[in-house]
């Protein structure tokens, strides 16, 4: 059986912690309640089937993947400690019969499917029943939404926004590797400039959606100052942080 079927059955009988959108709340911050707790964990690429495997590549997701995952890597560098991860990527025909138990060094799956439903491009879950292999997973998906096309200059032709696209694939991926470090939504109506705010804006490039340093702070707040050394290990129990000031 493929890995992707496995991966997805395995979390519909474990009924995991899956992430959707929240109830708006002033100025919180909301916190997974869970995080890698591995040094330089690693994050496996698996190729999809051959039906996506066209855009797979032409979109060039592994490009995407590495560097969002490396603008979080680069920033919390900043702050010090150890906060690297390691790539593998497995093709298609290697990985296709196999589950996620044959991955036990991976730490974060990174799958693709079609199944695009209403606005979502991705989604991030996690597995940490087996104590000897926790891992999560960001699904993306590779069947795009209608906003992603203009309308021509005569409302007949509907052209294709490559550029928005790209962009908003980015972003989303950026979004997502937030939740696999542990951070939840950032809710606070009055500034929309970190990238964990709940939503997107699948109309434009979202430009002004960035790591900001609530959200550092906050990684800083569940990891300790040297990151996933874990030598320094805080013991986060409550999943909603009241903004009060800047921490």
């Amino acid at each position: 059986m493929r890995i992707v079927a496995i991966i997805l059955m395995f979390l519909l009988l474990l009924v995991p912690f899956t992430l959707d959108s929240y109830a708006t709340i002033e100025n919180i911050y909301e916190l997974i309640g869970l995080k890698i707790l591995k040094p330089n964990p690693t994050i496996c690429i698996m190729e999809p089937d051959e039906t996506m495997q066209s855009k797979f590549w032409e979109v060039g997701f592994i490009d995407k993947i590495i560097s969002t995952s490396q603008e979080w890597v680069i920033t919390m560098n900043k702050q010090g400690g150890n906060w690297d991860f390691n790539y593998e990527f497995h093709y298609w025909n290697d990985h296709k019969y196999k589950a996620p138990s044959d991955y036990k060094q991976c730490n974060v799956f990174i799958l693709f499917d079609n199944d695009y439903r209403g606005n979502e491009l991705g989604y991030t879950s996690f597995n940490y029943s087996n104590s000897n292999h926790k891992y999560a997973i960001i699904t993306i998906h590779t069947e795009f939404p209608v906003k992603f096309t203009d309308i021509g200059e005569y409302g007949n032709t509907i052209i294709h926004n490559v550029e928005l696209e790209l962009c908003v694939i980015e972003k989303t991926m950026l979004h997502e590797f937030g939740h696999i470090l542990g951070l939840g939504h950032y809710q606070n109506p009055y500034e929309k400039k970190s990238i964990m705010t709940p939503f997107l804006n699948h109309k434009v490039c979202n430009d002004h959606r960035i790591i900001t340093q609530i959200d550092i702070d906050m990684l800083i707040m569940i990891y300790g100052n040297d990151g996933f050394e874990i030598k320094d290990n805080p013991v986060i129990l409550d999943k909603k942080i009241k903004i009060e000031q800047n921490l």
